[in-house]
């Protein structure tokens, strides 16, 4: 099957998972520089390994999200339930308990260049994740993956 076949949400879906994978990757960065930096006496092993797993994680989730474009149904939902609800959920319970715990304006005040970077890339990773799942059960999404099956 050629990709111009392909439904137009289901493309748009793909590229947004791509597009989470590339936030959390920077994401990745950030907190890794910001971690060299406070821990230097920290042994670079644990900094390799914690590489090495989300490495290994992105690439998992590129091998699922490619068969969506062959209308493999069991991508769709291991997608939905690993990103779209453990993977929302992980991103969003620090900030909800660091807001319910702390002054929220404090945040505005004490904000550095990580910390805004951080967060302007962790708001698009979530619009990514949300979008990706409304296209991936749009109307015409679900028509393309009844027909193949």
């Amino acid at each position: 099957m050629n990709i111009i076949n392909y439904p137009k949400s289901i493309r748009s879906s793909v590229y947004l998972w791509y597009f989470a994978i590339i936030a959390a990757t920077f994401e990745l960065v950030l907190v890794l520089m910001q971690f060299m930096l406070e821990n230097s006496e920290e042994t670079v092993g644990s900094i390799v390994i914690n590489i090495i797993l989300r490495l290994l994680l992105f690439i998992i989730l590129i091998l699922i999200i490619r068969p969506l474009l062959y209308a493999k149904n069991w991508a769709r939902i291991v997608l939905t339930i690993l990103l779209g609800v453990f993977g929302i959920l992980s991103m969003i319970v620090s900030p909800i308990q660091w807001m319910l715990n702390n002054n929220v304006l404090s945040f505005f005040e004490n904000i550095n260049l990580f910390t805004l970077l951080f967060t302007i890339s962790r708001i698009l990773h979530i619009i990514f994740v949300v979008s990706a799942i409304i296209f991936m059960y749009s109307r015409e999404a679900n028509e393309f993956f009844k027909k193949k099956t």
